[in-house]
């Protein structure tokens, strides 16, 4: 799965008893959910020859008030590089510059070469433990607890929620297991994922965090309008 290089967070959902999620499976050991998760993301990798996506970045306060909102369109192609445009942009100039910029410039080393690498959800990265069963969207899904074994930047702690069906990643909440920039402290996050297609990619990314000289905000980046490169589709394996 790609680069979690990003700073994002909300309340995380309530997890549900076994009892209420009559089609999950048996629960699975943590080793047993990360080896199926790693092999459904290995295998989207191989059959996603790359993607574009338009996204909204925005920053406000617990009152509604937007301070900056940005429109972008990422593209991310299949040697792992991505890169951004800018549509339209408007409010507080420190904010689009010091925090949507640089999580735009964090997110592009983090898909490259060793930067990869590190920021992977991967047994060499994480330890997972089994938590529980729960929902997302309806569909039942596998809790996991996750520990970064590394202090990097663009690792997280927390939470991810694992679709039971096809092992792929439904939601995560957390924090990173290191300060991503300067300008952003405290930072607490909430990863949505939705079905596209045949794939499953980030829907919506929800933080508090408090940045300097502006306070405890709330940042959201909405992902939408993707438009696919598959080389053939998950069900076709």
């Amino acid at each position: 799965m790609r680069a979690l290089c990003f700073v994002l967070a909300a309340a995380a959902v309530a997890s549900l008893p076994a009892a209420d999620l009559g089609n999950v499976p048996p629960l699975l050991s943590g080793t047993e959910i990360f080896a199926r998760l790693v092999e459904h993301n290995r295998k989207q990798d191989r059959l996603l020859r790359g993607y574009s996506v338009s996204r909204t970045y925005s920053a406000e306060n617990n009152a509604g008030k937007v301070y900056a909102r940005e429109e972008v369109r990422m593209s991310y192609d299949p040697a792992g590089e991505k890169s951004f445009q800018l549509i339209s942009g408007y409010g507080s100039w420190l904010v689009r510059d010091l925090v949507f910029s640089r999580l735009r410039e964090a997110e592009i080393t983090a898909a490259r070469g060793p930067d990869r690498t590190q920021s992977s959800i991967t047994p060499g990265n994480y330890r997972f433990d089994a938590a529980g069963t729960g929902e997302i969207a309806g569909r039942p899904c596998y809790i996991v607890r996750v520990t970064p074994l590394h202090k990097n930047k663009y690792l997280f702690e927390g939470r991810v929620w694992i679709d039971a069906a096809e092992f792929a990643i439904a939601q995560i909440d957390g924090h990173p297991a290191a300060n991503p920039s300067f300008w952003t402290r405290h930072v607490e996050f909430v990863r949505s994922y939705a079905k596209v297609g045949d794939f499953w990619l980030p829907s919506r990314d929800a933080t508090v965090a408090d940045i300097r000289l502006y306070g405890r905000k709330t940042l959201t980046i909405v992902h939408y309008n993707y438009i696919l490169e598959p080389g053939e589709t998950l069900s076709s394996r």
